[in-house]
């Protein structure tokens, strides 16, 4: 009997290597514009707009995954959907921009109400789109653009589907995953023109067409063993009690 409760505990070990897929939906997101105290929560669609400071704010909760985990790879997937009003001009990757929130005094907290947020109460990390400025400060921000290192590819299918993986994204969900879960990707253009084009957002009727974080990860091996162990301590006092 001991050496299969043995085995049994090895074979959990084992598991514990073994890569999880999870795909996450956005938990919130929304779009603020600059100059304006509107907040934009219940909308299907996210708006980005070069020149003038809209941009789209996703939050994704990646506490499921366990604070010891280890993420192998993730891929943000964000669709074009049509405009409900204003602009939409063509989206190719050079023209769209996705920086993390970092977590810093004087930012946008990363628990923060899609309800609520605007442009007149959001954080430090933005700074509008006045003169051309970038919208967002990059030294309060971390950029995971293709600039940054990280693979951006273009796909043409149904709609427009643009998907942001690599390793700073990686690096980025990580440190999030340590403390606390919560992360906060903001879509922005790195061009400032008026072009535009719209994102679909949580709220978007078209299930296809919302945003999309897949995460391949590692579970925290201790948690695992803790778990066989559990397992083993309950196959023992059956044996016994027989």
């Amino acid at each position: 009997m001991k050496r299969l409760l043995m085995m049994l505990l090895v074979a959990t070990l084992v598991s514990a290597t073994q890569a999880a897929v999870v795909s996450l939906g956005s938990d919130a997101d929304t779009w603020v514009r600059d100059g304006s105290g509107s907040n934009y929560g219940d909308a299907p669609e996210l708006y980005l707009l070069g020149d003038v400071g809209r941009v789209a704010y996703y939050r994704f909760d990646l506490s499921s995954l366990g604070s010891g985990a280890t993420i192998q790879s993730a891929a943000l997937t964000l669709t074009k959907v049509a405009a409900p009003w204003g602009r939409s001009d063509s989206m190719v990757t050079s023209r769209v921009g996705i920086v993390g929130l970092d977590n810093i005094t004087g930012n946008t907290p990363q628990n923060w109400d899609e309800f609520a947020l605007t442009a007149g109460n959001v954080g430090d990390e933005f700074v509008g789109g006045s003169g051309g400025a970038e919208p967002i400060d990059l030294t309060r921000a971390t950029n995971l653009d293709a600039e940054a290192g990280a693979d951006v590819s273009e796909h043409v299918a149904d709609g427009v589907v643009f998907t942001l993986t690599g390793n700073d994204l990686v690096d980025f969900l990580q440190a999030r995953v340590d403390e606390g879960g919560l992360v906060t990707l903001i879509a922005t253009l790195t061009q400032a023109d008026q072009r535009g084009f719209w994102l679909g957002s949580k709220e978007h009727p078209d299930e296809a067409s919302r945003p999309v974080l897949e995460v391949t990860y590692v579970p925290e091996p201790a948690t695992l063993a803790l778990l066989g162990l559990g397992s083993l301590a309950t196959i023992r006092r059956k044996r016994e009690s027989l």
